[in-house]
């Protein structure tokens, strides 16, 4: 097992690997093909950039708040060193100049950074859904554009039928005009010899 980062590397990779769309139909428009993978891109982008900063923010979050706990670990050892010694500490500080403080200022350390994890656990799951959000979002883009080209092979296979359709069609009309048809005349003009 290698280090966590190339873990999570790994895990990233597989990831990509599983969710890339490709797109290889050659009977699809080139401008199609580039819409589509336009269209996914960008909405890929937006889903890692916004997973991105969120995760940035909880590890500046979390560094923050083992630095601090650090500052207060070796604050309250140095108080330790230089306080009295055990025998006397039932009796120092003098009772009217105790401070307020609960008697464990470790306690209220550990309440804060049980606070301060119970934020970034909701903080994380916030960014779980919008990653979920953005995975949905990324489907539904996949599944219009797998109605589009439904659309477009559907077009492309009638267009060669209306083709033929519009050949007969015009066949018929000309064979309805009896073929004599003037060079230069209005079919008006073809139908009663000249216009009045």
């Amino acid at each position: 097992m290698g280090t966590p980062a190339e873990v999570l590397q790994q895990f990233w990779q597989e990831l990509r690997g599983r969710t890339r769309v490709t797109i290889d139909h050659p009977d699809l428009p080139d401008a199609l093909k580039d819409i589509a993978a336009e269209a996914i891109k960008t909405a890929w982008q937006a889903a890692n950039e916004a997973a991105s900063s969120e995760l940035a923010a909880l590890r500046v979050e979390a560094r923050d708040v083992a630095n601090a706990a650090e500052a207060e670990r070796d604050d309250a050892r140095a108080r330790r060193a230089s306080g009295p010694p055990r025998s006397c500490a039932a009796n120092w500080p003098p009772r009217a100049a105790r401070p307020a403080t609960p008697p464990w200022p470790h306690a209220e350390a550990r309440a804060r950074l049980e606070a301060q994890a119970a934020t970034l656990t909701d903080r994380l799951a916030a960014a779980e859904q919008a990653q979920g959000r953005h995975a949905l979002e990324l489907e539904r883009v996949g599944v219009e554009l797998a109605a589009a080209q439904r659309r477009a092979e559907r077009a492309e296979a009638e267009g060669p039928l209306a083709r033929q359709l519009l050949a007969e069609l015009r066949g018929a009309l000309h064979e309805l005009d009896g073929g004599g048809r003037r060079r230069g005349a209005t079919p008006k003009e073809s139908r009663h010899g000249r216009s009045p």
